[in-house]
C-alpha cells in the first residue's frame, strides 16, 4: 500500500510539472492592462518580416515534441528591439503574433505532411498563450486584440478563429474556477495535437476530466456533456468523431499519468451577441456544479487504448 502511495505521488507530481495551471486574476479591478503603446507597437509587429526556422530540421521529423521545441526556441530567439521592456501579458500578445506569422509560411495548397505538422503544432502553441492572455486581461483590451487580425501580415480569418477558441477555453476555465471544485490546467501541445484534450481538470471531490471545447453558436449557453461511452467508428451521429476522439484521449491520458480520467466536451455558446463571450454567468456555473456534483458510478463501455475497433471490455466506473 504505502508503494502504491508513493507511486501515484510520482505520477502526480511529474503532471504538475509537465502542464500548466490556469487561474484567474481576482478581483476584476486587477485585470492586467497594456501599456498605452503596446496595441500600436503590436500592429507595426504584425507588418515586421520575420524568420522563420530552418526548413531541413522541420522536415527531419514529424515528432510533435521536436516541432514544438524549434518553435519555442525561434521564440526565445527572435530579437525585437523593444521586447524587453513587455510585461508578461504583452509577451503572450506578441509571442502570438510572431507564431500567427510562422503559421501563415506554412498554410499553401502545396505543403506536405511535415509542414502540416507544423502548422497543427503552431496552431496548438498559439491557443494556449491566448488562452492565458485572455484570463488574465482586461475586459477593455479584448475587442483591440481581437481587431489585431487586421493588422498586415497576419491571416484574420486564423486570427479570429484561434481568438474565439480561445475565449471559449478562457471562458470555461473562468466558469469552472467560480465551483471551487478543484485545479485546471492547459494540456501539453502533444495531448492537444494528438489527444484532442484542450483543458485538463484535477477535482478536489470525485473525478478528474479531460475536456474538449468547442465554440458554440450565437445567443446559446455553455453547455457540459459527459462522453461516457465511445461511439462507433461507422456512427454519423452528429459531433460523434470530437467524441471519439476525447473518449479516446483521455484513455490515453490514464497511461501516460496511471490516473482516472473522464471526457467531456463544452460547447460555449455567445450571449451577448458578439463574436466572442467571456463573461462568467451565474447559470453556467450551477449547470457546471450539477455537472461536478453527478455520480457517475453506473457502469460504462469503453474500448481499451490500441485495442481494435470491435474490441470492447465493461467496466465499473467508480466514483
Amino acid at each position: 500500500m504505502a508503494c502504491a502511495v508513493v507511486v501515484r505521488s510520482i505520477v502526480l507530481d511529474r503532471f504538475l510539472m509537465e502542464h500548466n495551471e490556469l487561474n484567474t486574476m481576482e478581483p476584476k479591478g486587477e485585470k492586467l492592462r497594456f501599456q498605452p503603446d503596446t496595441i500600436k507597437r503590436a500592429n507595426v509587429y504584425a507588418r515586421f518580416p520575420v524568420s522563420v526556422p530552418s526548413s531541413y530540421q522541420l522536415f527531419l521529423t514529424g515528432h510533435v515534441q521536436t516541432h514544438e521545441k524549434i518553435f519555442e526556441l525561434h521564440l526565445a530567439t527572435t530579437d525585437v528591439p523593444y521586447m524587453i521592456r513587455l510585461t508578461r501579458i504583452e509577451r503572450l500578445l506578441f509571442d502570438t503574433i510572431l507564431l500567427h506569422k510562422l503559421m501563415k509560411h506554412f498554410d499553401h495548397d502545396k505543403a506536405n505532411d511535415r509542414e502540416r505538422r507544423s502548422r497543427v503544432v503552431l496552431g496548438c502553441m498559439i491557443q494556449h498563450r491566448m488562452t492565458k492572455l485572455l484570463i488574465d486581461v482586461h475586459p477593455q483590451e479584448l475587442n483591440l486584440i481581437y481587431l489585431l487580425g487586421r493588422a498586415g501580415g497576419i491571416d484574420q480569418y486564423a486570427w479570429e478563429t484561434s481568438f474565439v477558441g480561445a475565449a471559449s477555453c478562457a471562458r470555461t476555465v473562468c466558469t469552472f474556477l467560480e465551483t471551487n471544485q478543484g485545479r485546471v490546467f492547459l494540456p501539453s501541445v502533444f495531448e492537444d495535437c494528438m489527444l484532442g484534450i484542450d483543458l485538463i481538470i484535477l477535482n478536489n471531490k470525485r473525478d478528474n476530466w479531460c475536456v474538449s471545447v468547442k465554440a458554440g453558436r450565437p445567443n446559446t449557453p455553455l453547455v457540459i456533456e459527459h462522453v461516457h461511452t465511445r461511439p462507433n467508428d461507422e456512427d454519423p451521429a452528429y459531433k460523434s468523431g470530437d467524441r471519439r476522439r476525447i473518449f479516446d484521449g483521455a484513455r490515453e491520458m490514464e497511461n501516460l499519468y496511471d490516473g482516472a480520467f473522464r471526457s467531456c466536451r463544452a460547447v460555449v455558446g455567445k450571449t451577448n451577441g458578439n463574436m466572442y463571450d467571456l463573461m462568467v454567468y451565474e447559470a453556467d456555473v450551477k449547470h457546471l456544479q450539477h455537472f461536478i456534483d453527478t455520480d457517475r458510478s453506473q457502469p460504462f463501455v469503453r474500448r481499451e487504448p490500441f485495442a481494435e475497433a470491435n474490441q470492447e471490455v465493461t467496466i465499473t466506473d467508480a466514483a
